[in-house]
């Protein structure tokens, strides 16, 4: 902030930054181009954060919303990442192992319309995922002898 040399950090399209607790480790996401467009996203992670990358999990383009910018967001303890994915028309908040790159659902909505909009935010504890979420509903209606 008060000047110095530029560094450059990554140099493989890292995007989506969240750094471990101890700032030891740099999580990052790479969208990846696939034919039928968009991007699959990568997972990956830095130690130290200009060093080589590790893939935690590999995300297909479908699962994730195009009016919601993905940011993954960390843990206060530094062992998962959360997020909002897509199930067709349903968003549910997963979360990443830091360590393993496991997947784990947080949230199941069911079959509603939900939307999860924005990104997430942990609690201070990390016991908590907080979201805002909306609900899709809408009706068909035939509106007849409208013609005079």
């Amino acid at each position: 902030v008060d000047g110095g040399a530029s560094v450059i950090v990554r140099a493989d399209n890292a995007s989506r930054p969240a750094i471990a607790p101890d700032g030891a480790t740099l999580y990052y996401v790479i969208e990846l181009p696939v034919v039928t467009g968009g991007s699959d996203l990568e997972f990956r992670a830095a130690t130290p954060e200009d060093g080589p990358s590790r893939l935690l999990a590999r995300i297909p383009v479908g699962r994730t919303a195009p009016w919601q910018v993905f940011q993954p967001v960390i843990s206060p303890d530094g062992r998962w990442l959360a997020f909002a994915l897509l199930d067709g028309t349903i968003s549910n908040l997963w979360a990443i192992s830091t360590s393993t790159g496991q997947l784990r659902q947080l949230t199941d909505f069911g079959r509603g319309p939900t939307f999860i909009v924005r990104r997430v935010s942990w609690s201070g504890d990390g016991r908590f995922v907080f979201a805002a979420v909306g609900q899709g509903d809408s009706d068909v209606v035939l509106l007849d002898g409208l013609r005079p």
